[in-house]
């Protein structure tokens, strides 16, 4: 797998890529499904093969998606974005906000996440509050509900 990492690594510096992700909303009481998704544009620095080796050596980049991780050690990496840089970890929250508009639920989701202490990651919060809404994320459980 690192030998992987490392020939992406050397195919993405000094170049540019599209990161695509897609979010998909259920609203069960209004029987309403939105599937959107966001496109960011990233800018990788032009490394050299040590440089690659070093953080691929990190473990970093074998643990996500696209060999790097933005809010981690790769974001010394990157060079510039056009976007959304929370699309690239792997949320869009401008989007998911637009989408919650969109559903009529974006007042009753802030409010209670605005009240919510540093458990509401875990999600069991938002089960209860928001069970009629779900946030599908293949990639990771932020942000995902689940019907109670």
């Amino acid at each position: 797998m690192r030998r992987r990492r490392i020939a992406r690594w050397q195919q993405m510096r000094g170049r540019s890529g599209e990161i695509f992700t897609g979010h998909a909303l259920f609203d069960l009481c209004q029987n309403k499904t939105l599937v959107r998704h966001q496109v960011t544009q990233v800018y990788f620095a032009n490394l050299s093969d040590r440089q690659i080796e070093a953080y691929v050596a990190t473990g970093e980049p074998l643990q996500c998606a696209g060999c790097f991780a933005l809010d981690g050690k790769g974001g010394l990496l990157v060079d510039k974005i056009v976007g959304c840089h929370s699309n690239v970890i792997g949320l869009s929250l401008p989007l998911l906000r637009q989408m919650l508009e969109t559903l009529g639920a974006i007042q009753r989701f802030l409010v209670s996440l605005l009240a919510l202490d540093d458990h509401w990651r875990s999600g069991s919060y938002l089960r209860e509050q928001f069970s009629n809404v779900f946030v599908v994320h293949p990639d990771t459980a932020m942000g995902r509900c689940s019907p109670n």
